[in-house]
């Protein structure tokens, strides 16, 4: 299984997390908007965040689930969320990652970065792997 087979996934969740997921009630963006503002698709996170925080002096970053999230493609790949996802956000870059890791045949890997260049996100898994998606969709 290929790593472009594995974080597929990526380009895929954006249309799950749909316009109505962006309504926040108040003044504040939603955690979507929040990655929208830095340059990244909506759909990196799954739906159904209930909240977040964020320092803008530093860009740590935590978007938090009701719990677990795992999404799984048949014979391909999975990926798991966990109810707090953080890290340190910045324009095209999320790093220093914790909360979200995938399943390579039979080992579980942390995703620790994501990188954006024009239409193509780049994802560090561990300290030596990376990847490349093209066509990046919603963002």
């Amino acid at each position: 299984m290929s790593f472009a087979a594995v974080f597929t996934i990526f380009l895929i969740v954006s249309p799950l997390v749909t316009s109505s997921s962006l309504t926040f009630t108040g003044n504040l963006p939603s955690a979507y908007e929040i990655l929208a503002g830095y340059n990244f698709p909506i759909g990196i996170l799954p739906k159904g965040v209930t909240g977040y925080k964020l320092d803008k002096t530093t860009g740590e970053f935590s978007a938090f689930l009701n719990g677990s999230c795992s999404i799984s493609e048949e014979g391909s790949y999975q990926l798991e969320y966990k109810s707090t996802i953080r890290g340190y956000i910045s324009d095209n870059r999320l790093e220093s990652l914790s909360g979200v890791s995938v399943k390579v045949l039979f080992f579980w890997l942390n995703i620790v970065e994501v990188i954006r260049n024009e239409d193509e996100l780049v994802f560090s898994v561990g300290v030596a792997s990376s990847l490349s998606v093209h066509s990046v969709a919603g963002g």
